[in-house]
């Protein structure tokens, strides 16, 4: 999912709302909650590490140029991307000689600052906008490079080789249960109970009963809304035989957050 555009004035107003994603992003998310009048209990179920093998990406990275494209589906792809180029000595002009292809708008603005340049971005941002792009853009044609996370569907890879396209799949980041503190559980155990749980990846929901156990996990959640931001998501918390409450219509933050008080306001939760 990529980070938000500007807000729409949906009230939060004296709603309490978990936070689940990585410690990083859900800086952001707390304030766009907190600018809608709610109220943010922040505990992050997930983080993120290097891939367990760096070769791959440093050899993709070497040779940037080669590709037709240079697919990016998320920001923190975008930074493992950067921090990649950097650290392998690459100079910001080759990746204003790249092609890329960013899931969304704050995404090609993470890759602009490093230097690149005419960012191919979708309308609708998300995994099937981008590889609409792609395909219209004709990169079924050519060798493209998608940088992703290590587990987890990708559509834009399915899609490209489907259509005929040469792709390079390369791992760029793993997605890794975050390790709170007993004084961070503690806190939110405090914190309890919530209006609404947001779950903006599926590994941000399993995060949260690796973290609790399935006892605590479902007692963090009684009585609260529990959203997911797409089907997959959704998937997740129907596995562990839960309902989620609502599952937003747009995969981006401020139409997770006007669904989340519309649903919260009508009394539907």
């Amino acid at each position: 999912m990529d980070e938000p555009r500007e807000p729409i004035a949906s009230s939060l107003s004296g709603r309490r709302i978990l936070v689940t994603r990585d410690a990083d992003k859900a800086r952001g998310t707390a304030a766009a909650i907190e600018r809608r009048g709610g109220s943010a209990v922040v505990f992050p179920t997930i983080t993120f590490a290097p891939p367990a093998d760096p070769g791959p990406l440093r050899h993709a990275l070497a040779s940037l140029t080669s590709y037709g494209y240079v697919v990016v589906s998320s920001l923190t792809g975008a930074g493992a991307l950067v921090a990649g180029a950097g650290a392998g000595g690459l100079r910001p002009e080759v990746l204003g000689a790249t092609r890329l292809a960013a899931v969304g708008r704050s995404t090609a603005s993470a890759l602009e600052r490093a230097g690149a340049a005419g960012v191919l971005v979708p309308g609708r941002e998300d995994g099937d906008g981008l590889l609409a792009a792609l395909l219209a853009d004709g990169a079924a044609a050519g060798r493209t490079l998608v940088l992703h996370a290590e587990a987890g569907r990708d559509v834009v890879i399915e899609g490209l080789r489907a259509a005929g396209g040469a792709v390079d799949a390369v791992v760029a980041y793993r997605t890794v249960t975050a390790d709170p503190t007993p004084a961070e559980v503690a806190a939110l155990r405090a914190a309890l109970p919530v209006d609404a749980a947001l779950f903006l990846s599926p590994s941000a929901f399993d995060g949260l009963f690796r973290i609790l156990g399935e006892a605590g996990a479902r007692e963090a959640l009684r009585g609260a809304l529990s959203v997911a931001i797409g089907p997959t998501t959704a998937k997740a918390i129907e596995g562990r035989n839960l309902a989620p409450g609502l599952v937003s219509p747009r995969p981006d933050l401020e139409a997770v957050l006007d669904a989340v008080a519309g649903a919260l306001a009508s009394g539907t939760a």
